[in-house]
């Protein structure tokens, strides 16, 4: 009865962590410069209106996220046209972003113009890479992701970037945190109260 007790809140939790909280995952995404070739529009005499990614130095890295709903990544494969909760890719002197903050982002490709995100490569339950691009009005500025590990990146004033791309380990969401302590919290609770009616039977035999 003692299992019982305890592992019966634990797969209750479980299943409603599933239920709940599992249904978008965040990913960490980083794009590092290996090769950078400057315009000479690159600096702060950018012409007015021409979007840039600013002067590029190799070895710069830029860290953005994305969110993804949980249920694509059942089957490995490279995952088109999913839903995609958040983007955002500090990229230079550029955003891109799905949300208030954008400031270059005119749309996603994946296989074809039009994509309402890139594709999702994913492999062992998890997104680890990305294949298509995000891009400007007009097609630029943008950056390609190429589904192997790398980028490449160009902007209005031809400010040319390649370099890596690494899909970081998924984060938590706040509401899966919640049910994983509501599990633990339930644990304690169905054991507790065996151990003080153990302790009074004790006394009473005494």
């Amino acid at each position: 009865m003692k299992f019982l007790n305890i592992v019966a809140p634990a797969v209750l939790a479980a299943s409603m962590s599933g239920a709940f909280a599992s249904t978008r995952t965040t990913y960490d995404l980083i794009l590092t410069i290996d090769q950078a070739e400057n315009s000479p529009f690159c600096s702060n005499t950018t012409p007015v209106g021409i979007r840039g990614f600013g002067c590029l130095e190799i070895g710069q890295s830029f860290h953005g996220s994305f969110s993804v709903d949980s249920d694509m990544l059942a089957a490995d494969g490279t995952v088109y046209g999913a839903p995609i909760y958040s983007f955002s890719l500090p990229f230079g002197d550029l955003i891109y972003s799905t949300g208030p903050s954008n400031t270059a982002l005119s749309g996603f490709r994946g296989p074809g113009l039009g994509s309402s995100s890139p594709g999702f490569v994913v492999a062992s339950g998890a997104v680890v890479d990305l294949k298509g691009d995000v891009h400007g009005s007009s097609d630029a500025p943008f950056v390609d992701f190429w589904g192997n590990g790398t980028f490449s990146a160009v902007d209005r004033v031809n400010t040319i970037a390649k370099g890596s791309l690494v899909v970081a380990a998924p984060v938590p969401e706040p509401e899966t945190w919640a049910m994983v302590l509501m599990g633990i919290l339930g644990v304690g609770m169905s054991v507790r109260p065996k151990r003080k009616l153990e302790q009074h039977s004790t006394c009473a035999a005494a």
